[in-house]
């Protein structure tokens, strides 16, 4: 989605870390998108899913038929599975099976 809408143009595209530690180590520090795929870093997600916006991803799970389609729970976790290190309030509405 990100390479497709151009929120990415190349691998080498690069997001700064902010300084947030996570408990993921390799998480902690700036990303290129390759990397981000490599490591599954999730905040670097969460700095995508907005660009794309909420309109564009609704297209896409419907185009690709995934799972509920539902990102009702918002841009940065509706996609997340709930983890005991995610300190924020969260409810992960997309279900890729029942």
């Amino acid at each position: 989605m990100s390479f497709d809408s151009k929120v990415l143009k190349l691998k080498s595209s690069s997001l700064k870390w902010d300084g947030t530690k996570h408990p993921i180590e390799p998480w902690n520090k700036d990303h290129t998108a390759d990397s981000w795929m490599k490591d599954s870093v999730v905040w670097f997600s969460q700095e995508l899913t907005p660009k794309i916006g909420m309109e564009k991803i609704k297209g896409y799970l419907s185009n690709f038929k995934y799972g509920n389609e539902d990102f009702s729970s918002g841009l940065k976790y509706s996609w997340l599975t709930p983890a005991p290190f995610i300190k924020e309030p969260m409810k992960n509405s997309l279900k890729i099976s029942g």
